[in-house]
């Protein structure tokens, strides 16, 4: 009788602690799920840097000082404008750095206003 109670009580144990471990190993389980706004945000921000950037050169090669430098090299805006649309993602970030340095560089001299570009 005694083995009896203690196998009850063992298996009352058991159960209690199954189900409490199993409601706390989910816990972390939901704090992990990623919503699918946050996801459709997340695999739409390359796609829209690279717009910002595309939309950046083509403003910087229709500016006065940019239609001058290609008059300068005897390039054609319609072919620069196309061009701009088949650079590969390591040439935008290319180009998006060398913005950034002339930012930093030169900007200040040439337009002090920080809406110049």
């Amino acid at each position: 009788m005694r083995l009896t109670w203690l196998m009850r009580a063992l298996a009352i144990l058991f159960v209690t602690f199954a189900i409490c471990g199993t409601s706390n190993a989910q816990a972390p389980d939901n704090r992990h799920v990623v919503t699918l706004s946050d996801l459709s945000k997340d695999s739409a921000a390359p796609g829209e840097a690279r717009h910002a950037d595309e939309t950046a050169i083509r403003h910087l090669m229709s500016s006065e000082q940019g239609q001058k430098a290609l008059q300068s090299a005897k390039i054609d805006y319609a072919k620069v404008d196309k061009a701009v649309a088949q650079l590969s993602d390591e040439e935008v970030a290319r180009l998006r750095l060398a913005r950034a340095r002339w930012n930093m560089t030169l900007r200040p001299a040439v337009c002090p206003i920080a809406t110049c570009w």
